[in-house]
């Protein structure tokens, strides 16, 4: 089943294939129909880039502010401004594991230092990358389906 639609100025063709027509070597018991548009290709591709190059972004970012991490903890700083400032940048870069590590370790600096505000930033850690980590609503941390003691 082939099922063609073209629209007015022709910019937009959706096409109706089975999936057995995209992958002849799979073919289903039954065919599903599936739904291929080029605008939302390109538009797939357009975002696959934009993750791309938001991801070196990240990299040259933990990059340039290693050094200073590195500085910070072996020279064994006091300076609160200059290591929440530094926190504040490897928040946005803890997504990667390079960017993780050094968050962590200047966190465990900063934690002889200022117990309270490494704490606030291991919490803000959690509420952006590992919201899994969290307690849930109402206290408990026990799933739905376990039960409590």
């Amino acid at each position: 089943m082939v099922k063609l639609t073209v629209s007015v100025d022709a910019s937009v063709v959706p096409v109706r294939r089975t999936r057995w027509e995209l992958d002849p070597s799979e073919k289903p018991q039954t065919s599903v129909p599936v739904i291929m548009c080029p605008t939302i290709m390109s538009d797939m591709d357009e975002l696959k880039a934009l993750a791309s190059r938001l991801h070196s972004l990240l990299q040259q970012s933990i990059v340039e502010i290693a050094p200073r991490v590195r500085t910070l903890v072996s020279g064994n700083s006091n300076d609160e401004r200059l290591i929440e400032h530094t926190l504040d940048h490897l928040l946005d870069a803890a997504c990667l594991p390079e960017g993780l590590a050094l968050f962590k370790t200047l966190c465990r600096h900063y934690w002889y230092i200022n117990p309270g505000a490494a704490a606030s930033y291991v919490q803000t850690y959690r509420q952006m990358w590992d919201a899994d980590s969290l307690p849930m609503e109402g206290g408990s941390q026990s799933k739905p389906d376990e039960s409590v003691p």
